[in-house]
C-alpha cells in the first residue's frame, strides 16, 4: 500500500499534480532529514553489462521519480563475479552503511552475498537475477522478480511432448543450470543434454554431438545475449536448421542487433513487454525513461528495478520491522498490485511465449 503524508497547502497543491504512483514519496521528501542509502551492485562491465546497466539506470530513475531527496544511490560494478560482489557487500555493510541493496544482477553473485546482507540485517532486493534459490538463501533477501520457475514451466508446457527428442545445451552458471533443471523437471520429452563452460565460444563439438543424436528440437540456455547470438550463428554456420527455443534474451535490443536475421524463428518464454505488462501510469514512466535512456535488455527489468526502489522506500519508512513489512505488504506499482509474501518472491506477473519474426516480437498462444 502507499501511504499519504499530510503537510501545508503547498504540499497538497503539489500532490494534485503528481502521478498517483509517485505522489506519496514526493510529498514525504520534504520531511526526510536523511535520505535512504541504497547500494546498487550490478555488472556494469563484461558480458552481462547490458543487464547491470539497465538495472542501474532504472533504479536511479525510480529514485528521482519517487522523491529525489529521499534516496542516495551508491553504485558499484560487480562484473557478474561472486568474488567482486562479496567485496562490494562488505563495503556496503561495513563502510558505506547502506540501509538496503539492489542486486547483484547475476544469480551466482546474488546468492554468494546474501548471507552477508542477512547478517547485517540489510535488505537485499534482486530485480534481475532469476535463479529459483535466491529468495530461499537468506532471510533479508527478496527476489524482486517472479524467477525462473514459471519461465521454465511455461516453455516446457508449450514445447514438451513424450514423442519428441529434445537437445538441451546449457552454460555452467547458476542462472543457466537452474533454468535447465527446472525445464527438465517439467518436460515430458526425451532429452539429450550438453553443458559448456562459462564464456565458451566454441560450440561446434557439442552441436555435433546433439546432431548425431538426431534431436527434433534444440533448447539453448546461455548466460547472456552475446553467447546466445554466438550459438545461433554457429547453427547457421553448420547449416543445421533445427527449431530453436530459449528463455528471456531474444527480444532484447542487444540480442536482435547481435544476431541479425539469425534471430528469426526463435521461440522463447519471457515476461510480457511493457505495453502488455504495465498499467497506464507505468507506461508513462517507462516511455519517459526510454526517451532518455534506451533499454538494452528486456522491458521487465525496468519494472522490477523501479518497484525495488518503491518497496525499499515504503519498508524503511514504515514503523514496523522492514523484513516483516516486505512479506506482509501488497504494493501498488507500475504493473498494478503485487507482493512478495512469505516466499519473499515477487508475484503478480505471468510468463508468456514469444517468437521472433522479421526481427519483431510476436506473442504466441501458451499451448503449441
Amino acid at each position: 500500500m502507499i501511504r499519504s503524508f499530510l503537510g501545508g497547502k503547498s504540499v497538497i497543491a503539489s500532490l494534485a499534480l503528481l502521478s498517483p504512483l509517485c505522489s506519496s514519496f514526493a510529498a514525504a521528501e520534504q520531511t526526510v532529514a536523511h535520505p535512504v542509502r541504497i547500494g546498487v551492485s550490478a555488472a556494469l562491465t563484461g558480458p552481462a553489462a547490458t543487464y547491470g546497466t539497465d538495472v542501474k539506470n532504472a533504479v536511479e530513475f525510480a529514485a528521482k521519480k519517487l522523491g529525489a531527496r529521499r534516496f542516495k544511490i551508491l553504485v558499484e560494478d560487480d562484473h557478474c563475479n561472486p568474488k567482486d560482489a562479496l567485496t562490494i557487500a562488505n563495503k556496503f555493510t561495513a563502510v558505506d552503511h547502506v540501509e538496503a541493496v539492489i542486486g547483484p544482477t547475476c544469480s551466482g553473485a546474488a546468492l554468494a552475498v546474501a548471507p552477508i546482507y542477512s547478517r547485517a540485517k540489510t535488505l537485499q532486493l534482486v530485480p534481475n537475477a532469476t535463479a529459483s534459490k535466491i529468495s530461499e538463501v537468506a532471510d533479508y533477501t527478496f527476489a524482486a522478480n517472479p524467477g525462473n520457475n514459471s519461465i521454465a514451466e511455461a516453455l516446457a508446457k508449450y514445447l514438451c511432448q513424450p514423442s519428441l527428442k529434445l537437445g538441451v545445451i546449457a552454460e555452467q552458471t547458476e542462472f543457466a543450470q537452474d533454468l535447465k533443471a527446472l525445464f527438465l523437471k517439467n518436460c515430458s520429452a526425451k532429452t539429450v543434454v550438453e553443458d559448456y563452460l562459462p564464456n565458451s565460444t566454441e560450440f561446434a563439438t557439442p552441436f555435433a554431438k546433439l546432431r548425431a543424436q538426431q534431436v527434433d528440437k534444440l533448447v539453448l540456455i546461455p548466460q547472456t545475449e552475446a553467447t546466445l547470438s554466438t550459438l545461433v550463428q554457429e547453427l547457421e554456420k553448420q547449416k543445421w536448421s533445427v527449431p530453436r527455443f530459449t528463455f528471456y534474451f531474444p527480444g532484447s535490443p542487444t540480442f536482435l542487433s547481435l544476431a541479425g536475421e539469425s534471430a528469426n524463428g526463435i521461440i522463447y518464454s519471457d515476461w510480457p513487454q511493457a505495453k502488455d505488462m504495465l498499467n497506464e501510469e507505468g507506461l508513462k514512466l517507462f516511455e519517459e525513461f526510454i526517451s532518455k535512456t534506451p533499454v538494452q535488455t528486456i522491458d521487465a527489468n525496468f519494472a522490477f528495478s523501479f518497484e525495488s526502489v518503491r518497496a525499499i522506500g515504503e519498508a524503511l519508512r514504515s514503523r514496523s520491522d522492514p523484513r516483516t513489512f516486505m512479506t506482509q505488504t501488497e504494493f501498488s506499482g507500475v504493473f498494478g498490485q503485487w507482493k512478495f509474501g512469505e516466499l519473499r518472491r515477487l508475484s503478480g506477473v505471468t510468463a508468456v511465449i514469444k517468437k521472433i519474426e522479421g526481427g519483431k516480437i510476436v506473442v504466441l498462444p501458451k499451448s503449441n
